[in-house]
């Protein structure tokens, strides 16, 4: 006994757009070229910014001294009473 044929699978028009190319492997390339572009353009603005000078170094140019407790003492009265004993 013989059944009827095999059937066999049309092709699918779903499965392939206008240009002949894969739907979901073409979002896969898209998704690859902006991580492309994201690692291309992070590398050049990270060693931009890590040029720039930051506020520190700016304040490490001044040069530091002690101004004597006579200055506190106006606005930090309470605390000058403390520390003074």
């Amino acid at each position: 006994m013989t059944g009827p044929p095999p059937k066999t699978r049309e092709p699918n028009t779903r499965d392939r757009n206008a240009e002949g190319r894969d739907p979901a492997l073409y979002r896969w390339e898209i998704a690859g070229l902006i991580a492309l572009a994201s690692v291309v353009l992070a590398i050049p603005l990270s060693l931009v910014r890590a040029a720039r000078p930051g506020p520190a170094a700016a304040l490490a140019d001044t040069e530091s001294a002690f101004v004597g407790s006579d200055s506190c003492r106006d606005c930090h009265q309470t605390l000058f009473e403390r520390w003074v004993g």
